[in-house]
């Protein structure tokens, strides 16, 4: 079972990393957010983690063409 876990230390992340079926980094399509590269992308990709990712420009041309996973429209349309 899956449960939310808040904050968690530093320390932990790599254990939760391996035991997870998916990484999800779905952030708005905003301006703050349109040109970003989230570490947490990066991180998932090192581990071999499937990722989720929202369907921006760069995200979705790093995350087809290295086959890591799929893309989700985040508009809320």
């Amino acid at each position: 079972m899956h449960r939310y876990r808040g904050i968690v230390p530093r320390q932990e992340v790599a254990d939760l990393r391996e035991c997870s079926p998916l990484g999800v980094v779905t952030f708005p399509p905003t301006v703050s957010h349109i040109n970003a590269l989230p570490n947490k992308l990066f991180e998932y990709m090192a581990a071999a983690i499937p990722v989720v990712a929202s369907d921006l420009p760069q995200w979705r041309e790093i995350v087809t063409t290295s086959g890591a996973g799929s893309c989700v429209d985040r508009t809320g349309t």
